[in-house]
């Protein structure tokens, strides 16, 4: 809840500054429906992969349990996002997605450090980095 807040928040700040709408967003999903935060508060997702309208920029975000949301169709529709060259991101934990989907190609990448275990299982290609110290 507050990875999406923090990317829909600012945008909606500088539309109402504006007196106009700059910035649209779209909520979707694998399914059409609520969507329930690691918070249990939900959001509706007016949308789901099969029936997207047009965007300028797709923002995965995850959160905790992700092994719930990794399935094959999210994944599938990340991989076609890359052929179709399509511009996308992702912030909390969106990036170990966009890792399962093999779209990172070495790239380096933040990922929550309270999933970093978790994370480094889901994917074959990730390595932590070393750890900072003081």
């Amino acid at each position: 809840m507050l990875a999406l807040s923090s990317l829909i928040e600012p945008l909606r700040s500088v539309n109402r500054l504006c007196g106009e709408d700059r910035y649209r967003w779209v909520v979707t999903s694998t399914q059409k429906g609520p969507v329930s935060a690691s918070n249990g508060l939900e959001i509706k997702a007016t949308h789901d992969l099969d029936a997207l309208p047009e965007a300028d920029l797709t923002i995965i975000v995850a959160s905790l349990g992700l092994e719930h949301f990794a399935g094959a169709k999210l994944l599938s529709h990340i991989r076609w996002l890359r052929r179709q060259n399509r511009m996308f991101g992702a912030i909390s934990n969106g990036t170990v997605l966009l890792a399962q989907a093999g779209v990172l190609e070495a790239r380096k990448v933040t990922v929550h450090w309270e999933t970093l275990e978790p994370s480094l299982r889901l994917t074959r290609t990730c390595k932590s980095a070393p750890k900072c110290s003081k």
